[in-house]
């Protein structure tokens, strides 16, 4: 499933590169009605651009527990990979800045069982020893995002024309919500004994990041954009359940697409 997601993501942003290629070489003011595909001008500057947009995460998964995992299970660091989804409210400050607030999602959900160890079921039957878990992350983020060129021109005292594409870079700072749950069944290593059970951490952290990306104008109004983003964070757990382990890592890579709105 995910890698049939990062093949949808591959080609949208392929399609987007498309678009910019097809799109015409300049965008011309036009004085009548229609829709707003069929507009190249605002009647002043944006004040700000509605977008949703989504994508695929590489978790970096690098704490001592992702690393456990590794070891004593069938579940590997891309195994906490996942889809990404994500809403975003910018703000246009000047020519060359604007603020940016979003919210995202991503959840991974992976089947796994131990690597050495299996479940005696007498009369030389042996069955895996299994577990579920499900690894979700809600980043609430601002960013500040500059571009080197501007995005449009005033060609009178009220319209303005948007460039065909603007290139842009970022960073940012926020909040991350965490849910890490681990249900099944495991081995207690005391006693070699098997036993049902969940083990979860919930909890918040701060996030830092650093982006870069592009927007393609289709018309004043609407434009569709791709970004790629690091994002550096990690939380304590919950020490009932893991309590010998490291801050866990929340780390990691996405690159998302989508489509914006301004007005």
């Amino acid at each position: 499933m995910r890698r049939s997601f990062a093949a949808v993501t591959g080609a949208i942003v392929l399609a987007l590169g498309a678009v910019a290629i097809a799109l015409p070489s300049g965008l011309g003011a036009q004085t009548g009605g229609g829709s707003i595909f069929d507009r190249d001008f605002m009647f002043g500057k944006p004040r700000a651009t509605l977008s949703f947009n989504m994508g695929y995460g590489m978790a970096r998964a690098a704490s001592d527990l992702f690393e456990q995992f590794d070891t004593l299970l069938t579940l590997s660091r891309r195994d906490f990979d996942s889809p990404v989804v994500s809403g975003a409210l910018s703000f246009y400050l000047n020519d060359r800045v604007d603020l940016s607030l979003q919210v995202g999602f991503s959840r991974s959900e992976s089947w796994s069982e131990y690597v050495d160890w299996v479940e005696d079921l007498g009369d030389g039957r042996e069955a895996p020893i299994e577990q579920r878990t499900r690894f979700t992350r809600v980043p609430t983020t601002a960013s500040l995002l500059y571009y080197p060129v501007d995005r449009g021109r005033r060609i009178s005292r009220f319209a303005w024309v948007p460039t065909r594409w603007s290139p842009y870079v970022g960073v940012g700072l926020g909040r991350v919500y965490y849910s890490f749950q681990q249900n099944g069944d495991f081995v207690d290593f005391v006693d070699h004994s098997i036993f049902k059970g969940h083990f979860g951490s919930t909890g918040y952290a701060w996030t830092g990041h650093t982006l870069a990306g592009a927007q393609f104008a289709l018309s004043a109004q609407v434009i569709l954009s791709a970004e790629g983003r690091y994002s550096w964070a990690n939380a304590e757990l919950d020490r009932q359940h893991f309590r010998d382990f490291q801050p866990i890592d929340l780390s990691g890579f996405q690159l998302t697409a989508g489509m914006g709105i301004r007005f």
